[in-house]
């Protein structure tokens, strides 16, 4: 059964300008951590590379929104694109 095996993200929502590769096992993942650290924004990470449009599934006032705004606290500049690659394995 095909899988997700990696995603990358770069520039979307709370994923900064540094790309960050999410490697999954086959079978049965799941994803923690603490609040606010961006667990449910993979998975809008997962349903816009998937072709999701509506910003309100994916939890954003428009589409504006699902790009990085930048964070003065960490001094990171603001995304001038967003990107999302998923690479499936069978």
């Amino acid at each position: 059964m095909p899988y997700i095996k990696k995603i990358e993200v770069k520039g979307f929502k709370s994923f900064g300008p540094q790309t960050v590769k999410v490697t999954l096992d086959r079978g049965f993942t799941t994803i923690t951590g603490p609040n606010g650290s961006g667990k449910t924004n993979i998975v809008d990470a997962v349903l816009f590379a998937l072709g999701e449009l509506s910003t309100r599934r994916l939890r954003a006032e428009n589409a504006a929104k699902l790009i990085f705004h930048g964070s003065e606290k960490a001094e990171l500049e603001k995304a001038k694109m967003a990107k999302v690659i998923i690479q499936f394995d069978n």
